[in-house]
């Protein structure tokens, strides 16, 4: 067996060199047929270009002898040779064109002399029925006629105007009652709710919104004046109840009796500002007079006071105030004091 085997490793290694062999000849065998094909593809490569030089030199004489056909005609160019030559094939449907506009023309030719002898003959009657009075005496009349016409026309614009202004005042008069008809209907309805409640109840609710209206206008002041606390109204059966709304501490809300002298003093000055444009039907109050009510005020509530009014001053208010305080007097620069005279009588003088 190992004299088998090793005999059959022989012929195996035989088989392998035989292999190797038989491949690098084929190898050669393709390498040689590629080489072939491609001088074969080379060569007829060289043959195209052959072909293709000639039959360019060939397409360059046939121009030549093109340009000097040429010469003699009309056509100075290829591309007009080339137009004309199309246009030749397209020649029968041209001249069927061309048949069709002639005929149209010569349609049109006799329209236009058919045209041409009605109006001599309507000329010629014209010149012969009417004269040059009769033509005048119709142009004064159209004349006239154009004038009255004129005339009417501006009438007629007249009254269309006026009858749009006339408009114009109707439609704004249905609109005034149209709010009219709407205060009425509202009007009504309150009546109505007026006679169905006890007169308690339309008292509370116009005491209400005359409430509303005096917050809204003591807001307003506030803010001007303070820009920290509002006025809010507070359920009760009692009456007007209020609280204070203080935005310097989270809109906390507190009652009037809680605030400082100078806090109360802004607060009350607001509401009587309030309560002043409120009865004067919302017209701003533009002087103010204090009397006194500085005497028993601290100082630091004394400069929130003064400084309060002060800032009414920057809105646009006249305000005077009447004290004997000096600290009082003396943060005001314009004064009028009350002079004693030597018979007993008071005089102003200024105070500068």
């Amino acid at each position: 067996m190992k004299t088998k085997a090793e005999h059959c490793q022989v012929e195996i290694t035989a088989c392998n060199e035989k292999l190797e062999r038989y491949n690098q000849q084929l190898q050669s065998e393709e390498i040689v047929g590629l080489h072939l094909a491609l001088i074969e593809k080379q060569k007829l490569i060289a043959d195209k270009e052959q072909l293709i030089a000639k039959q360019e030199a060939e397409l360059d004489l046939l121009k030549r002898a093109l340009q000097e056909k040429m010469q003699g005609t009309q056509f100075t160019s290829l591309h007009e040779l080339t137009e004309m030559l199309e246009l030749l094939q397209h020649q029968p449907e041209l001249e069927r064109h061309l048949a069709e506009l002639e005929q149209e023309i010569d349609a049109k030719t006799i329209d236009l002399e058919k045209s041409r002898l009605e109006l001599e003959a309507e000329n010629a009657l014209v010149a012969t029925e009417l004269s040059p009075e009769h033509l005048d005496a119709q142009l004064k009349s159209v004349t006239e006629k154009l004038a009255i016409a004129g005339l009417e026309t501006q009438r007629l614009e007249q009254l269309l105007n006026e009858q749009k202004q006339l408009k114009q005042k109707a439609d704004a008069i249905l609109i005034q009652l149209q709010d009219q008809e709407e205060i009425a209907r509202l009007c009504g309805a309150e009546a109505a709710q007026i006679a169905e409640e006890s007169g308690m109840a339309f008292r509370r609710r116009v005491q209400q919104r005359v409430a509303d209206r005096l917050l809204s206008q003591t807001n307003a002041v506030l803010e001007k004046i303070s820009g920290r606390y509002y006025l809010r109204q507070m359920p009760s059966d009692q009456g007007l109840a209020l609280e204070v709304e203080d935005t310097y501490q989270d809109n906390a809300r507190r009652l009037p009796k809680t605030l400082s002298g100078g806090e109360s003093f802004v607060v009350s000055l607001a509401l009587a500002l309030g309560l002043s444009e409120l009865a004067n039907n919302g017209k701003s109050v533009d002087s103010l007079f204090l009397d006194e009510g500085f005497g028993n005020l601290d100082s630091e509530t004394l400069y929130t006071v003064i400084s309060t009014l002060e800032g009414l001053q920057t809105h646009g208010k006249t305000v005077g105030v009447i004290s004997h305080v000096e600290g009082v007097q003396k943060r005001f620069k314009a004064q009028l004091q009350v002079v004693k005279k030597p018979n007993g009588m008071g005089m102003l003088k200024q105070v500068s």
